[in-house]
């Protein structure tokens, strides 16, 4: 006798399906669409991904959708599991909170604000017309195209075009990308000349509809990078597309669809068509880039972390599932090696820090901690194993930047001594802490005494200074974890930083500084050289600089005044390519030009690490 499928009942949804014996719970909620965070990748660790289950041994013939946990704990004796450490062996009721929460978002640049690209277009839409005879021949409609700069195109288009060019009475205009040919139009018919930027992070997506003809930016609108349920960073990632091709598949089609979602939202409420969007560029990093080509990237996660290509070809759009025009191309910014890809390209070309005649950094500061040094007509790059704290994994009580993520922390000295004020997203009850508000903390608790440049967490009784009772209460240990509570709500609940926290923090600002001294060292330049460090990527828009380089993110030894905010130089560069055929060039000259340093070939790597890791 068969044994019985397992049925599942989400209450929180309203949705039931049947399945299998002994699946994951967290694979099969991620198949059927339902979004559960899982920063460590399913392995257990971050505890991130709790739901609320309860064993049935009978069927569920009818049953209401729950407003709230505490509803439906009413009705039902739920227990709280890790979905990722569930497997089902009978049907379950099940509840899972909502997570399609508002990320905060860089979306802006200020690399591109108002800013006017000249030379030949990368998108042009030329008018043509009927000519007979050219030195005394008849013109084919290949040659036709000729004449007009356009040399590449498909069988299956040129196929079809001299009965649209009849039907159109041998008037009309074309588009075309560079020289490759996306679209004939009769005269009467508007051309396809918008254009898709993407942004593609490791944490978030941002994207922009363009009109090719004047440069003008329609419309940008960001979300939070659905792959995120496979991990938070690109290890994670990267393990989870190594299991089969069929992972490697899905973690392809959730951002492919995520990104046809934006389009659809922009092309619907800009009232244009798909089919008038003849392009589109991409630019993330290495690991996400490839993961988006369905490209296997087993070997980005083995020593030497060798990507699969550098330059990407143009890639048909409906080879990707991209739903623009149906000869539409896109374009993936080429990378420069390892973990250093498409997206710092982006930002060097979108900040023309190789035009500046001093040197120059650019820092991402993110999972990656990429980074770029311009000298003497060298560019030099690396990435820093800085690992997702920045974006709030790997911290107790991390999140990433949406509602209720404490982003500022001040320590103010009044007449009663110290007092902690705090700034979350939304103005709402603390729930979490984000990047930014990590920063904000650990420095401020090292500018008070509280914690040691070693990192170390000082108990209430060894605080010297003027602290009050109430500060001091803030600290105490809880199984041998020392930790600062920086929030309470009314209801009891804290939201605290711990010890383990911080050295998770000087593991990620050491990886990063020890990338900064190794690169300006190789160079023979100090910090104080450094006339412009360029701050990119979303994170660093949010962070306060003093802050940063009181922990050693960003240089100590420069006037802060030179540590500029670009905001996202990754989608800037990603507009920019569209808009101007030089800036498209510039973009593969820059990732032929730049050396990729791997930091860990340094002799004394381990020995500089170890010292970065000290707060300056």
């Amino acid at each position: 006798m068969a044994s019985k499928l397992p049925d599942i009942y989400i209450l929180s949804h309203g949705q039931s399906f049947q399945t299998e014996k002994e699946v994951n719970l967290l694979d099969e909620l991620t198949r059927r669409g339902i979004v559960v965070p899982s920063p460590c990748g399913g392995t257990g660790i971050c505890k991130k991904c709790t739901v609320w289950v309860e064993e049935r041994s009978t069927k569920l013939s009818d049953f209401s959708v729950f407003s709230s946990l505490e509803e439906c704990r009413k009705a039902f004796p739920l227990r709280e599991e890790l979905a990722c450490q569930y497997f089902l062996e009978e049907s379950i009721v099940l509840w899972v909170p909502e997570y399609r929460a508002k990320l905060q978002i860089m979306a802006d640049s200020a690399s591109d604000r108002n800013a006017r690209l000249f030379g030949p277009p990368t998108v042009r839409s030329v008018p043509i017309q009927y000519d007979s005879v050219r030195n005394g021949g008849i013109l084919t409609e290949a040659e036709l195209l000729h004449q007009h700069g356009i040399t590449e195109y498909s069988l299956a288009q040129i196929a079809v075009f001299p009965e649209q060019w009849r039907n159109a009475q041998r008037q009309g205009h074309v588009t075309a990308f560079l020289e490759r040919l996306i679209a004939f139009q009769s005269k009467n018919t508007p051309p396809v000349t918008f254009v898709l930027a993407v942004d593609l992070g490791t944490t978030t997506l941002a994207a922009a509809i363009l009109d090719a003809e004047s440069a003008e930016s329609m419309m940008v609108i960001s979300r939070g990078n659905p792959q995120r349920i496979f991990g938070d960073d690109v290890i994670s990632r990267l393990q989870k597309a190594s299991e089969s091709a069929e992972s490697r598949k899905k973690l392809q089609q959730v951002v492919v669809r995520e990104i046809n979602d934006m389009l659809a939202e922009m092309t619907r409420k800009l009232n244009i068509p798909p089919e008038r969007i003849a392009a589109m560029t991409l630019a993330g990093n290495t690991v996400m880039e490839q993961l988006f080509c369905g490209i296997d990237s087993t070997n980005l996660g083995l020593f030497p972390f060798t990507p699969a290509l550098k330059e990407y070809p143009l890639i048909p759009a409906g080879n990707l599932g991209i739903n623009i025009h149906p000869d539409g191309v896109v374009m993936i910014f080429p990378v420069i090696g390892g973990f250093v890809g498409g997206d710092i390209v982006s930002g060097i070309l979108a900040t023309r820090m190789t035009e500046q005649p001093q040197p120059s950094l650019l820092i991402d500061v993110g999972t990656n901690g990429e980074m770029s040094l311009w000298h003497n007509g060298k560019l030099t790059c690396s990435a820093t194993a800085a690992g997702p704290a920045f974006e709030g994994a790997g911290i107790e009580q991390g999140m990433v930047a949406e509602a209720g993520a404490i982003e500022q922390v001040d320590i103010e000295q009044t007449v009663d001594g110290p007092k902690v004020k705090i700034q979350t997203i939304g103005n709402v009850s603390a729930r979490g802490i984000c990047g930014s508000g990590l920063i904000d903390a650990a420095a401020e608790l090292l500018r008070t005494g509280i914690i040691l440049p070693s990192g170390q967490m000082l108990t209430r009784e060894k605080l010297h200074g003027k602290f009050s009772a109430g500060m001091k209460d803030r600290l105490s240990d809880l199984d041998k974890q020392r930790y600062f509570i920086l929030a309470k709500s009314s209801n009891g609940t804290t939201v605290r930083l711990t010890q383990k926290d911080i050295r998770q923090l000087q593991l990620a600002a050491g990886a990063i500084r020890t990338g900064i001294t190794l690169l300006l060292r190789q160079a023979n330049l100090r910090e104080e050289d450094l006339q412009t460090v360029y701050l990119a990527g979303g994170f660093g828009n949010y962070i306060r600089r003093e802050n940063a380089q009181r922990l050693g993110i960003l240089p100590s030894g420069i006037p802060v005044e030179r540590i500029r905010f670009c905001g996202n130089t990754s989608l800037a560069g990603a507009k920019q390519v569209l808009l101007s055929r030089d800036r498209y060039e510039t973009a593969l000259q820059i990732a032929r030009l730049a050396q990729h340093v791997d930091l860990a070939a340094f002799p004394d790597f381990q020995e500089v690490f170890t010292e970065c890791m000290t707060f300056p």
